[in-house]
């Protein structure tokens, strides 16, 4: 398997890392306050924008060590 397919697979593989890791999270806080999850649009946008930004910044940061490391 070619190096690209398995760094493509890893990404994807962290991408849905994380949007489960926050949907959880989500999940969790609503059962405690509200004892019960509700189901909304917004929730689902908001969570959405904010996984997003997480992976859009984990691959910034990856591509930062990367370049870094063949400076050396």
């Amino acid at each position: 398997m070619r190096l690209k397919t398995k760094v493509e697979i890893i990404l994807a593989m962290t991408y849905v890392g994380i949007f489960a890791s926050i949907d959880a999270v989500w999940q969790i806080l609503e059962v405690s306050i509200y004892e019960s999850t509700q189901p909304s649009l917004v929730d689902t946008v908001i969570g959405a924008l904010f996984a997003l930004s997480l992976c859009l910044n984990l691959i910034h940061g990856m591509h930062i060590c990367i370049i870094e490391k063949g400076d050396r």
